[in-house]
Parts: structure tokens; sequence; C-alpha cells
């Protein structure tokens, strides 16, 4: 009984909103679960307002900004966990100081970067941007800190280098932390309005 309570609760705004879909476009808003006058004008509409090319626009922005995302993070994540540089430190505070900021303080200084880029108004001036993020960064950098060092030795003495070490041995071992940062980048990604092209 409690089970089906719950479903009822968290369904309830889906049915709602699906009911809505096909009430008559007189009466688009009204939230009952029967349409009072059921049609599919609603989707005729949509259709003929290139709602598929809107979604396509959607996951390739989602699709490239994750994939350009996940790529900087392991990236720098390797560099700032298994490397020792001066200003490692400094560098860590600038990256975590990032998640401090609210994106409406960042939105017309991206803006203006973006237009002296002439990547406004296109799908690159919105992949570019999620292309690094704090977040994914630190989340990845902390989990390669946790591989065994002895890994990463016991390759170089059978002659891999940085780049192999990297592909062979520390990549594998951090598919949990691209799972995590591929959900969180897609959310991200996908509820990001601050980008839409002007």
């Amino acid at each position: 009984m409690l089970y089906a309570l719950l479903v009822m609760v968290f369904a309830g705004p889906l049915l709602a909103l699906l009911a809505s879909a096909f009430n008559h476009t007189t009466d688009p808003t009204s939230l009952t679960l029967l349409p009072n006058r059921p049609t599919l004008e609603n989707f005729r509409a949509a259709f003929e307002r290139d709602v598929l090319l809107y979604l396509l626009n959607s996951f390739l922005v989602v699709g490239g900004g994750l994939l350009l995302q996940i790529g900087v993070s392991i990236s720098a994540a390797y560099a700032l966990a298994r490397k020792r540089f001066p200003g490692l430190r400094l560098v860590l505070l600038l990256i975590l100081s990032t998640m401090m900021l609210p994106e409406e303080i960042l939105a017309i200084p991206l803006s203006l970067v973006l237009s002296d880029l002439s990547l406004t108004g296109s799908l690159w001036g919105m992949i570019v941007p999620v292309g690094a993020w704090a977040f994914s960064i630190l989340v990845t950098a902390e989990f390669m800190k946790e591989i065994p060092v002895e890994l990463e030795e016991a390759a170089r003495l059978d002659g891999a280098g940085d780049l192999r070490v990297f592909w062979s041995v520390i990549l594998p071992l951090c598919r949990p932390a691209l799972g995590v940062i591929g959900i969180f980048g897609f959310t991200m990604i996908w509820d990001q309005y601050m980008l839409v092209p002007a």
C-alpha cells in the first residue's frame, strides 16, 4: 500500500503532464488526469516546428560537451593527481574557486569571450564552455590519487612511458570515476540554460 502511494506521488505529475499534452490547444494548462477534449493537435504543432531538430541539437550539445568534458577532466586529473610541479596547490585552489562562482556572474564575461571567438549563435558556443568543469576534474583527481603507485612503477619498469601508463594502467582503473562524472556531466549540460546561443 505504501509503495502504491509513493508511486502515485511521484508519477502523478508525469501523468498530469501526459494528459495535458492531449488537451485541446485552447486549454493546454488544465491539469486533469483525463483530458476534457483529447486531441493530437499539440503533437502535430510540435513536429511542424522542427521539434526533432531541436532534440537533435540538444543531443549534439550534450554528447559533444560530455566527450570534451571527460577528455579535459581525465587529462587535468592525471596531471594533478600523479605529477608534482610548482604551483600545484595554487592550481587546485583556482579550480576549486570556480565552483564557488554562480553561473549568473559568469554569463556576461562568457558571452563576451564567445563573441570575440565568433562562437555566439552556434552549437560550438554551447559545447566549448562546458568542456572544463571543476567538479569532474576534482572527482577524477581524487579517484586517481587512490590508485597504488606500485602499478605505475611496475609499468615503468616494463618500459612504459607517461602516455602508455596513462592509457593502459590509470585510465582502465578509472572507469567508476568516469561513470560518475559522465552521469553528473550529462545532467549539468542538459540543464544548462545560460549558454543558449543568442
